[in-house]
């Protein structure tokens, strides 16, 4: 089989979209099938397999490109001739996506990966405005998804959160590449004095992912002679504000900010910490959560969003309420060696990459049906 990607991110990008996407092509490869990607970007980055178009900045995040008049993906595509089109896009990569499939005549998923309905402060943090935007925005998402054949979300409360919003899903849940995110092998250098838990988080720095809670957590631990290290992995347009505001309010000992992280370098960091710290309400799932319980570290979640779903509150991590005391008390539970760690990775087994990448094509599958049916030639009276 011959499955087109398209995404509106791709490499050197490292995200969650990007990893879910790779970690699909390394499966479909191992199971005979062969994955191309179209996205956004300078040809001279492109990987075999991988088609770039075309870009503009996406200014107020200009790690992030918007491609321009990708409907010349019609062309490239037929030579391909794919069985199957999947869009990991929302923007115009998505509508390309939609577009090529219709005109090829083949069976189209889309995958709902990022939640720009909450991002809307990039473009006004007029409360009206955004407010107006977000309304905007899930018209635009049931206009866009309803041209798929089938949409999938990576977990039940994105599928909660689309149906409510008129669209209808199926969960397949994106993978974590267990043998090379495991317990055994190197580990990172940290320099935490021992004895001082090491939480670690691992993802975009930007204000969306309520990254200002892990400050009020470091105050309220501060304030009560706590100890803890906040080890933050990545980069983003909010790393300059948070590094600052670290020295401003006298927690440069409590924060550790290490910039943007190899991939290849990711498994030892997991591995050097005493747990993973997600406090975003962003995520559609939180891969980086799996990441980390897959090499036995527990991870510490808000209750009640994506991450969460993996997550046995006090045997393989914890699921809180946005609550300073209570988060600072399970990350000193967390510290050293502990009972959570054979539980954390017993969890991951369940999303490993090749279960993922196998329940993906069964989407394939439902989609074709569906496609199959729509394009039903109606009988003769």
């Amino acid at each position: 089989m011959k499955i087109l990607f398209f995404s509106d991110t791709y490499l050197p990008n490292r995200d969650g979209v990007v990893s879910a996407m790779q970690g699909l092509r390394r499966e479909f490869g191992r199971l005979g099938h062969k994955a191309f990607v179209f996205a956004p970007g300078k040809p001279a980055d492109a990987d075999e397999g991988a088609m770039l178009f075309p870009s503009v900045p996406f200014l107020p995040y200009p790690q992030y490109k918007v491609a321009i008049f990708p409907h010349g993906a019609l062309a490239p595509a037929r030579k391909i001739r794919p069985d199957v089109i999947h869009s990991h896009a929302l923007a115009t990569m998505a509508v390309s996506a939609s577009m090529c499939a219709r005109r090829l005549g083949v069976p189209s998923v889309a995958t709902f990966h990022t939640r720009v309905t909450d991002a809307t402060h990039y473009v006004s943090k007029n409360r009206m405005i955004s407010g107006a935007l977000q309304t905007a925005g899930w018209a635009y998402l049931r206009w866009l998804f309803s041209r798929f054949d089938l949409v999938t979300v990576p977990s039940a409360h994105s599928k909660r959160e689309l149906e409510a919003h008129g669209i209808e899903c199926m969960v397949v849940p994106n993978g974590v590449d267990t043998s090379r995110f495991k317990p055994q092998g190197d580990k990172a250098t940290l320099g935490a004095p021992k004895g001082v838990p090491v939480a670690l988080f691992v993802g975009r720095i930007v204000s969306e992912k309520n990254i200002e809670f892990l400050f009020r957590i470091a105050m309220h631990m501060k304030a009560r002679s706590m100890r803890a290290m906040f080890v933050i992995a990545g980069k983003g347009p909010a790393l300059g504000q948070f590094r600052s505001q670290a020295a401003s309010q006298g927690l440069a000992d409590y924060f550790h900010f290490m910039g943007f992280v190899e991939d290849k370098d990711l498994p030892g960091l997991y591995r050097a910490c005493d747990c993973l710290v997600q406090p975003s309400k962003f995520e559609t799932q939180g891969l980086s959560v799996l990441e980390a319980m897959a090499c036995a570290k527990p991870a510490i979640v808000l209750k009640g969003y994506a991450p969460a779903e993996c997550v046995e509150n006090g045997k393989n991590g914890f699921a809180l309420p946005e609550d300073p005391e209570k988060w600072a008390k399970a990350i000193s539970k967390c510290s050293g060696p502990g009972p959570y760690g054979k539980a954390a990775r017993a969890a991951a087994l369940k999303y490993s990459s090749g279960k993922a990448a196998r329940m993906m094509l069964g989407a394939y599958a439902l989609a074709a049906k569906i496609h199959a049916g729509k394009n039903k030639p109606a009988k003769k009276a």
